[in-house]
């Protein structure tokens, strides 16, 4: 019960605080105070504060601070598998290089040849006949773990991968080996691009898009 009780525990200091819950994430909550907006977004224990008035966000880490033992890691850097940089123009760049590089390390493809495309334009994937299943079971790969890590790439950073990812993901139950091959593909393209990250930058109000 310990994650329920830390739960109702930081959510009702949130209220407490004159916060109030996203209607459509219960994760992310927001306060206004004057003309400013003071958002903040928590994962279990992680949490991120963001305003555009630096005293505001220093004085809500203050509060959190004297409500719970906290340690604050100053500006977004990294958060939940994601790293975070800001550049000299007030954007924010967000990318998953490290999650990139730790997956193709867990999957024996750090070595591999860079590709250009996620999939190969004739690629047609077809479920497998038992014949090709078993194929599959004499050399077996981690079909479904590397799916479900790219699975958390795709939704976070990687919307590029969408189409190749959902399609391999029917394969689950029973992949053959040009499932197989057809993910490596995907695996060798990730390889070359892990670097690709999502850019937020600040229209004229200030909110980043």
């Amino acid at each position: 019960q310990s994650g329920r009780n830390w739960h109702a525990s930081l959510t009702n200091f949130l209220k407490s605080e004159g916060f109030s819950p996203n209607d459509n994430d219960a994760c992310v909550y927001k306060k206004r105070i004057g003309n400013v907006d003071v958002l903040l977004l928590f994962w279990v224990d992680d949490i991120v504060v963001a305003s555009s008035d630096l005293q505001l966000i220093n004085q809500i880490k203050q509060s959190l601070n004297a409500a719970f033992k906290m340690d604050d890691r100053g500006e977004l850097k990294w958060f939940l598998g994601a790293d975070f940089q800001r550049t000299q123009n007030g954007s924010y760049r967000m990318n998953q290089e490290r999650f990139a590089d730790a997956i193709l390390t867990r999957f024996n493809m750090a070595d591999c040849n860079p590709s250009p495309t996620p999939a190969d334009v004739s690629l047609k994937l077809l479920k497998a006949t038992d014949q090709e299943h078993q194929s599959f079971l004499a050399t077996p790969f981690p079909y479904r773990q590397a799916i479900g890590s790219l699975i958390y790439l795709m939704v976070a950073t990687r919307p590029d991968i969408s189409f190749i990812v959902s399609k391999l993901s029917q394969f689950l139950d029973k992949p053959s080996p040009s499932h197989v091959a057809a993910l490596k593909r995907l695996l060798r393209y990730v390889k070359g691009t892990k670097g690709y990250a999502l850019t937020f930058s600040p229209c004229s109000n200030g909110i980043l898009t």
